[in-house]
């Protein structure tokens, strides 16, 4: 790798805090294409605003705008740029930029914050219609009565938002649950757990014997009896109690009614198609409907040697908000200790297959997912100046092949990133992470407030690799490494730990593990040689 020049450290912590979203006016070309709320999919997209007449103007939607890049491909050289002007636009659907939509090797397409205004981007459907609750539903607190509203609503979702951010659901008290629990099966106490009638809308967090972990896990049923419960998906280990912190309540109820009894919290009974709600505030409140806003996508080949990624393509100042959550899947890879999923669907910005492009200056902020995934083939990409906060998952994931010949996932730039309170829903994610990439720059970024780790480089233990099932085990290449013996030892696997050669340097990190235990403000583990931190 090239030798870095020197940065002052205090200009650096200037600089994080200082970021802002929107683009310098004087910075800014005319644009080929602009997109506005105000616009229509029917005209030019020529035009900043619509014409006097009504005829023509900006484009409604980032979709057209896409497909119009796409049309002038034949005619076009050199740079493009689309400019979106301010104001809130709703999506209904992922919006998907494919090969067709890679910049000319002589040139990028860019799309931008118009100057000085604020695009948000935004997957939330407001909730409308609430009434309020005239006869108490069986299980809602007294102290809930009168202050809370319904509304009915359609389908499964698991966050909720108003003008203040995320709301909390219903929780119940934490207990520690009794020993005996298996990864599917919780040991309670007495009284801790009832056999809800829609006892498949309520979920169990747990952190299932480790202090470093926490599962979000839908019930099955309950036995009350017995003190007996059973989820429809497995927990990293079993559930009893912690090794590190046996005193620690470390297991707890979310979405029961009967534990709804703080402003802001709600429930959603799937059953009734009724959402309950103890509004805290006057906004409109907005349910997710999308894991992901952005995706760019190439061509991948998951078992072959060669994906075809989209290039050169940019997406400066904007605004990404209110995604939904995601839960496991039984056929998900898990990466290091389940601390995220492997190829997975849960970022508001996604690169899957990409060279040389950039998300710089953007937002994101009060999400139930997390903020930007650069997934298996990614490189030379750069992430940099952008604001993260308050995001239910992750900030950033650079996530490459799992352990294998396939090394295609690094040299990007991650610098003078602003991300703070992550892990509002899953409290393991960090504010960074890297798996299975390599020769990376980390740099100038500010990580503040996060319950577990604030940066991760990890890839695989060397006994996963005698291992099954959904934690490492999953992701690794076997196809790739039929020579291994059968018990290998490091110096057997280390050519397939591709988290290697990265540099960490000059971030700054305070207010980590501020939640769970076992963790660091920088943790290290089954990553690859030459990791550089300083």
């Amino acid at each position: 790798m090239s030798k870095l020049r020197p940065i002052n450290l205090c200009a650096v912590i200037v600089l994080a805090v200082s970021i802002t979203v929107g683009v310098s006016h004087a910075a800014e070309p005319t644009a080929d294409f602009y997109v506005s709320p105000a616009g229509d999919d029917d005209w030019s997209g020529k035009i900043t605003q619509p014409n006097g007449t009504g005829t023509d103007g900006p484009f409604a939607t980032l979709q057209r705008a896409r497909d119009a890049v796409r049309d002038s491909a034949p005619d076009r050289a050199g740079d493009v740029l689309v400019l979106v002007r301010g104001g809130t636009y709703r999506l209904t659907e992922t919006v998907v930029f494919g090969l067709q939509d890679s910049g000319h090797r002589d040139g990028k397409v860019t799309y931008a914050a118009y100057p000085d205004e604020k695009p948000v981007f935004s997957s939330g459907q407001a909730i409308t219609d609430w009434q309020p609750v005239t006869t108490a539903p069986s299980g809602l607190p007294d102290k809930a009565f009168g202050k809370v509203q319904v509304a009915n609503v359609s389908g499964r979702f698991h966050t909720l938002f108003d003008a203040e951010g995320m709301l909390p659901r219903s929780r119940s008290k934490g207990f520690i649950p009794l020993k005996g629990g298996s990864r599917n099966e919780l040991h309670f106490p007495a009284g801790r757990l009832k056999d809800w009638p829609n006892v498949e809308d309520i979920e169990i967090v747990v952190r299932p014997h480790h202090a470093w972990i926490v599962n979000i896990l839908p019930l099955k049923s309950v036995n009350e009896k017995k003190q007996i419960a059973r989820t429809s998906i497995d927990a990293t280990y079993a559930m009893n109690p912690l090794h590190f912190l046996k005193t620690t309540n470390s297991c707890w109820v979310e979405n029961a009614l009967e534990e709804l009894d703080e402003p802001g919290e709600w429930a959603l009974n799937t059953q009734t198609g009724k959402l309950y709600l103890w509004p805290r505030n006057d906004s409109p409140i907005l349910a997710p409907r999308l894991k992901e806003l952005i995706r760019i996508e190439g061509k991948i080949d998951k078992e072959g040697p060669r994906d075809i990624p989209v290039t050169n393509l940019c997406l400066r100042g904007l605004t990404f908000m209110h995604g939904e959550r995601f839960s496991i899947a039984p056929d998900d890879a898990g990466l290091q200790h389940d601390w995220d999923m492997h190829d997975k669907a849960n970022a508001l910005v996604r690169l899957r297959g990409t060279e040389l492009c950039r998300i710089q200056q953007c937002h994101f902020a009060h999400s139930g997912g997390s903020a930007i995934r650069v997934d298996l083939h990614g490189r030379y990409n750069a992430i940099d100046s952008n604001v993260i906060e308050h995001m239910g998952g992750a900030g950033i994931l650079l996530c490459g092949y799992g352990p294998g010949t396939k090394d295609v996932n690094r040299e990007n730039l991650v610098f003078n990133n602003h991300i703070h309170h992550t892990g509002r829903i899953h409290s393991h994610s960090p504010g960074i992470m890297l798996w299975q990439s390599g020769e990376n720059r980390v740099a100038n970024n500010l990580v503040h407030n996060t319950p577990y780790t604030g940066i991760i480089l990890s890839g695989c233990m060397t006994d996963f690799f005698r291992r099954q099932g959904r934690e490492l085990g999953r992701t690794i290449r076997r196809h790739e490494i039929a020579s291994l013996p059968k018990n290998p030892q490091l110096e057997d696997v280390l050519p397939y730990l591709h988290t290697h050669d990265n540099q960490i340097e000059l971030n700054e990190i305070h207010h980590a593990m501020e939640m769970l235990g076992d963790g660091n403000a920088i943790y290290v583990r089954g990553a690859g040689a030459g990791n550089v931190i300083r």
